[in-house]
């Protein structure tokens, strides 16, 4: 079950990525204008850092977001199973 939930992740990652809100749009605007100030003023192993901290950060965000789509895919599933349940329950 959890290889399909990581298959439907993969296959709607490109959706998921592109629904992004206005207000993470303006994270990320203020985020990367930080950046630019601050990568100027930064050493070649000062800079060297900070890539690999981005790329940890990066891959950290991509794995918290993988394991919150398989958690909400299987609430998801849990609450419409309970929902049938309930229904049944009533009509028989």
């Amino acid at each position: 079950m959890e290889n399909s939930i990581s298959s439907l992740y993969e296959k709607y990652f490109d959706d998921i990525y592109s629904n992004i809100s206005h207000e993470g749009l303006e994270i990320s605007k203020k985020v990367v204008e930080l950046e630019n100030k601050l990568i100027p003023t930064l050493s070649k192993e000062q800079k060297k850092l900070l890539d690999q901290i981005n790329k940890y950060e990066n891959d950290r965000i991509d794995l918290i977001t993988k394991e919150t789509f398989k958690f909400a895919y299987s609430l998801a599933t849990n609450l419409i199973l309970e929902s049938l349940k309930n229904y049944n329950e009533k009509n028989n």
